[in-house]
């Protein structure tokens, strides 16, 4: 392939069923912003999007096997963001809600397969992800948690926290590091700008 002539879709799975994190980060970034007001549409929650953007690529990575069977990537892609949005609808218990903004794109069986060992290996990875979080040091994890999911900016965080900008970054920088690293030691490999993207 010529130098600068971005790879299709298809390639990138192709690529991505192989472990390359590259095509994986370029794929995020190509399907991020597309999916942002389609799932705030369906959701109707701000707070969650970033939730489930990370859950419909962390699915895709854990079923990287699958890809090369995808003909149609982005139909596909979107269908998983359809399901997953539809799942969270029903864990929140509405989902007469979530059927009718969902109509007729939404499925009934999850795109990435006809069983639950996918969603048992997305379900173990999560918890996985909270251990390690559980772990982080009392600061760092201090530090995570307001980012994470009080949504606080750096600038906020430092200041709550009587700590400056760039002891915040490192910090969060730091439990990144020991996230990922807790997940490799038992056999878990993430993209680790996945794991930062709830920190952006």
């Amino acid at each position: 392939m010529p130098d600068g002539q971005p790879y299709n879709d298809r390639e990138l799975l192709l690529r991505i069923a192989d472990g390359d994190e590259m095509a994986f980060r370029e794929l995020f970034d190509k399907y991020t912003p597309r999916m942002r007001p389609v799932i705030r549409a369906i959701v109707g929650a701000e707070t969650v999007v970033k939730d489930l953007i990370q859950d419909v690529f962390l699915l895709l990575w854990i079923s990287r096997e699958k890809l090369p069977d995808v003909q149609s990537p982005e139909k596909w892609i979107f269908r998983i963001v359809h399901y997953e949005c539809y799942r969270w609808l029903r864990q929140q218990s509405v989902r007469n809600r979530a059927q009718l903004q969902l109509t007729n794109s939404a499925v009934t069986a999850h795109p990435l397969s006809n069983s639950t060992e996918e969603y048992s290996r997305f379900q173990e990875t999560a918890q996985l992800i909270r251990q390690a979080i559980h772990s982080l040091p009392p600061q760092a994890k201090k530090v995570y948690q307001l980012r994470r999911e009080a949504d606080m900016k750096i600038d906020e965080i430092a200041h709550d926290l009587n700590l400056s900008p760039k002891t915040v970054k490192n910090t969060l920088t730091r439990a990144l590091q020991a996230i990922q690293a807790y997940l490799e030691e038992r056999g878990i490999v993430i993209p680790v700008f996945l794991l930062a993207y709830f920190l952006q």
